[in-house]
């Protein structure tokens, strides 16, 4: 069943019948990807376009890699009665084997339609060599595991390889061990890490017929610790205090040596120890004296 939609244009309603785009429509067409015998390469400029002819109002297009969406944008020519939809990138390692398909959709259609491109893209690439982790940082007496996982375009001439110091050769066969995962990884372990091991450069080297890709691992050393803080205990420190005392003081009632501020011996050392003046121990003299405590 035909559906009419309306739209308002300089304040006046104009409906308009509905009507599907073209039967042929989408067409999916490419340019700069090779398709036969020519590989393409990381870095080769591409361009698909996805073009609908006719319909009423346009019809929505999406564009999917291998299933998921990629644009969704399209223009439309009014004139030419066309929408069209242009992605153009620079292919990578993710496009190898890629499937591309747009997608039309218009409200006069039940069921979506879609177009693809004849074939699943190929690129050629070498190996693209990835280690979990990059590095570590571990003391000795611990274990280090590490693992590698390669891919390349076309396949690895081999599986990827630990090397150290550029050789096949482990530096202790007791410590060190390599064995290979269900999902296509190697694992490296290292028991036991040793100040040795801190200095062996540990690489993963994969091969095609494109080239030779090597990926270093580190392997390093927790750093020093931070000076500790000197913590110093508090000393008990003695201060000696200057004091001014002016004294006047009566005749001496009392029996005792006198020292040369005038004052007798006992007197003299009441103030010293209890700072108590007993003004009945001196003559009738202002003195002047200093004392410390």
């Amino acid at each position: 069943m035909s559906h009419v939609y309306c739209v308002i244009i300089l304040m006046l309603t104009k409906c308009v019948l509905a009507t599907p785009p073209r039967e042929t429509s989408p067409a999916c067409l490419t340019g700069g990807i090779n398709f036969d015998s020519r590989p393409n390469q990381i870095g080769d400029p591409a361009i698909v376009s996805c073009l609908s002819r006719g319909g009423d109002p346009f019809p929505s297009l999406t564009w999917r890699r291998n299933g998921v969406v990629v644009a969704s944008q399209y223009t439309e020519d009014s004139r030419l009665k066309t929408a069209q939809s242009d992605i153009s990138w620079e292919l990578t390692s993710e496009d190898d084997n890629a499937m591309y398909e747009c997608t039309l959709t218009h409200p006069e259609l039940t069921q979506p339609r879609s177009c693809s491109l004849q074939q699943a893209i190929r690129v050629r690439y070498s190996p693209i060599v990835t280690v979990n982790p990059p590095s570590l940082v571990i003391a000795t007496g611990n274990m280090a595991v590490f693992i590698c996982y390669a891919h390349g375009s076309p396949s690895l001439s081999f599986l990827q390889q630990w090397n150290f110091d550029g050789s096949l050769t482990v530096p202790d066969s007791d410590r060190y061990s390599s064995s290979t995962m269900t999902d296509g990884g190697i694992l490296l372990q290292i028991k036991n890490i040793m100040e040795s091991d801190y200095a062996v450069e540990i690489t993963c080297k994969a091969v095609n017929t494109k080239g030779t890709t090597r990926t270093q691992v580190l392997i390093l050393p927790p750093p020093p610790p931070s000076p500790s803080t000197i913590t110093t205990t508090p000393q008990k420190t003695t201060t000696t205090l200057l004091h001014h005392v002016t004294i006047t003081t009566k005749p001496e009632e009392t029996e005792g040596t006198h020292v040369n501020t005038g004052y007798s011996t006992a007197c003299f050392t009441s103030i010293m120890n209890s700072i108590v003046l007993f003004t009945s121990c001196f003559t009738a003299t202002t003195h002047t004296a200093f004392y410390t405590l």
